[in-house]
């Protein structure tokens, strides 16, 4: 699905399922991203980070999208505030609302 973020893979969605040009809601699970190594891949949020929360065995990151929208994810890892970063979305994270 093209969104205004980039083009997403939503899991357990049959190709064609929706229609061309219809619009729907994505929801993104927070728990399905990791720090992105290859850039050319589908599911990716770019952003900067704006604050970083450690919860017990992972990280709460705070992220403004390049269109401005405003997430949240898990991470195992820490990030900086301030950092532009790339986040990989498994595709059974990315779930369509309709």
């Amino acid at each position: 699905m093209n969104t205004e973020m980039g083009a997403f893979q939503v899991g357990g969605l049959p190709a064609g399922s929706v229609g061309v040009g219809r619009r729907v809601t994505l929801l993104i699970r927070p728990t399905g991203a990791k720090v992105a190594v290859n850039s050319n891949l589908s599911n990716l949020v770019r952003g900067v980070v704006e604050d970083v929360l450690f919860q017990g065995d992972k990280f709460r990151i705070g992220l403004r999208s390049k269109p401005g929208i405003a997430l949240q994810f898990y991470l195992a890892e820490p990030l900086t505030p301030g950092q532009s970063v790339i986040l990989a979305v498994e595709p059974g994270s990315v779930v369509c609302l309709e």
